[in-house]
């Protein structure tokens, strides 16, 4: 076998520590050893291998930190570590792969190392569910081309703002809901297509929504400038007054759930020139009148929640 290029040994029941066999298998491009029950720490003979381009060890039970030498994955272009209960600090060198997507989100990770390298070929980074805590190292501003950011439901508190993401221009996905600490930072960010900020409790309304205006417990209008939002979750916060009017036209939002706020008067009037959205929330707010008759266009829609507001109509 030592000529083995491929080996696929996920979903099947293998418990114990990894094994120190593949320094045998030299040749070995892909290994896949997902959704098992491997324990313990890293294998050293799988970090012997210099030909490795694809490598998954997700959903397992690998514990200790992933292994900060890794001078013979540099050729690695996919890698799987999510679901395990690694631990400690996620070293430098994990974010010095030519890789593309980076999951090491549902693990037990405390910390980020300080001096991150420029890396131009990560589109994706999934950290959430772990338990990164202190202000976000700003080191992560160096990975320029990110599309994806996901930092939800950690303890991270931000006392420096979010002020990394400005160097992020083709940034369109950030997750920071859920026990991370947010506040307003003055970036823009016009590719941005989906914002999760739910159960954050920002001081603040985020600058990368607005246009430099002062806000104070008010959404405004100017998030309708972002033409291309698909996602709009605002839930489980304090913003307060009127949902901006025009909210209702932008043409590409699939979802809008504004859940669990402090928001008054009449249901915007959703759908007026779109038919794009699919699920509406709007729960646990002071909403009253009547339901608007522009949901009439709303021919995808799948989920419609107005309950606990003041409603007093039919439809």
């Amino acid at each position: 076998m030592k000529h083995l290029t491929m080996l696929d040994l996920s979903s099947n029941s293998i418990g114990g520590e990894i094994p120190n066999v593949f320094s045998n298998l030299q040749e070995l491009v892909e290994l896949f050893l997902s959704t098992n029950n491997f324990i313990g720490p890293f294998s050293s003979s799988i970090l012997s291998l210099t030909h490795f381009e694809v490598l998954y060890l997700e959903r397992n039970s690998l514990s200790g930190p992933p292994p900060s030498n890794t001078s013979m994955l540099q050729k690695l272009p996919e890698l799987g570590l999510f679901s395990n209960i690694l631990d400690g600090t996620i070293p430098s060198s994990v974010f010095s792969f030519p890789i593309l997507e980076l999951k090491l989100n549902h693990n037990r990770f405390r910390g980020l190392d300080d001096e991150l390298k420029t890396n131009l070929t990560l589109d994706d980074l999934y950290l959430s569910h772990n338990q990164l805590n202190g202000p976000i190292p700003q080191s992560l501003a160096n990975l320029i081309n990110l599309v994806r950011i996901v930092l939800s439901s950690n303890n991270i508190t931000d006392n420096v703002g979010i002020e990394f993401l400005k160097t992020m221009q083709i940034l369109e996905h950030i997750d920071l809901s859920w026990r991370t600490g947010i506040k307003g930072s003055k970036i823009t960010l016009s590719n941005l297509k989906v914002l999760f900020i739910s159960s954050c409790e920002p001081k603040d309304f985020p600058h990368l929504l607005r246009n430099g205006k002062t806000l104070k417990g008010l959404l405004p209008s100017s998030i309708c400038n972002m033409s291309g939002l698909t996602f709009f979750g605002l839930s489980h916060n304090y913003f307060s007054d009127f949902v901006p009017y025009h909210l209702g036209i932008m043409v590409e939002l699939s979802v809008s759930d504004l859940r669990r706020n402090n928001f008054i008067g009449s249901l915007p009037p959703l759908c007026v020139r779109s038919t794009s959205l699919c699920t509406i929330v709007l729960n646990g707010n002071h909403f009253e009148g009547t339901v608007p008759m522009s949901l009439l266009n709303c021919d995808g829609l799948e989920v419609l929640d107005v309950g606990n507001n003041a409603i007093n109509d039919t439809f």
